[in-house]
């Protein structure tokens, strides 16, 4: 049985798909180094590309999900052990941000739209033209979606906002589900690229950052805050006073 196991989860891991999700958490390192920073003043992060920037890495994230999804999918029962463990890692996310970034709480952010895309993506799994044409429409409507603000926090999720929102993290369904649709079409059409791979050893260390994103995610800020401390002694009376607070 442990052996059968085994096999299953060799089969699951595909090594240039872990390579494309490592290359994403490089990213996403990169730009929370500097976002961190500039939560603590240390820089501004003004213009285009820092708006763009982080919106790309998401936008990659997501799109690799679909992709896993359409290449590795193999029970329901599987995707709901995968839903619950996002369910309430995304649960304690909104609880700590409520506890300490009262201004600024995650309603319902990336790991939020993972535990429902997730769910909603085996819809489409193994209907590659339906996940085409509904990503389409998803993506451009999430684009008209910004443009209604309601007085209320319950359509967060799909994309409409209530004025004056903020938060640190925000990826409603609208449009990113269209983006992990897209994922499950292009994954549906390059199944052979993917699971026919050739290994460079050089490169075993950015796959390693792919098989370990979630867990990199978690854990990515208290240790780029330990970074910051030390070059700046002064955030850590910063970070005493948010904890007071």
């Amino acid at each position: 049985m442990e052996e059968r196991r085994r096999s299953e989860i060799l089969q699951v891991r595909l090594w240039k798909l872990d390579l494309l999700r490592g290359f994403a958490v490089l990213l996403m390192l990169i730009y929370h180094f500097f976002f961190d920073a500039q939560f603590f003043g240390l820089l501004d992060l003004e213009g285009t590309f820092w708006f763009f920037f982080p919106r790309f890495i998401g936008g990659m994230f997501i799109f690799i999900s679909g992709l896993t999804m359409a290449l590795t999918y193999k029970n329901f029962q599987r995707i709901l052990r995968k839903v619950a463990k996002l369910s309430l890692i995304a649960v304690s996310i909104s609880f700590i941000t409520f506890s300490i970034f009262d201004e600024q709480p995650v309603y319902f952010g990336i790991i939020h739209f993972f535990a429902v895309a997730t769910l909603l993506s085996v819809l489409f799994v193994k209907m590659p033209k339906l996940s085409l044409i509904f990503g389409i429409f998803l993506f451009f409507l999430g684009f008209l979606l910004q443009s209604i603000s309601l007085d209320t926090y319950f359509l967060l999720w799909i994309g409409i906002r209530p004025k004056n929102f903020s938060t640190l993290d925000y990826y409603p369904l609208m449009p990113w589900f269209g983006i992990m649709l897209f994922g499950l079409y292009f994954g549906n059409k390059t199944k052979e690229f993917f699971k026919n791979s050739v290994k460079f050893k050089l490169l075993d260390p950015l796959a390693f950052l792919g098989r370990n994103s979630l867990a990199i995610y978690l854990i990515q800020h208290p240790l780029i805050v330990i970074a910051l401390c030390f070059l700046h002694p002064e955030i850590a009376h910063s970070i005493y006073e948010i904890v007071e607070l």
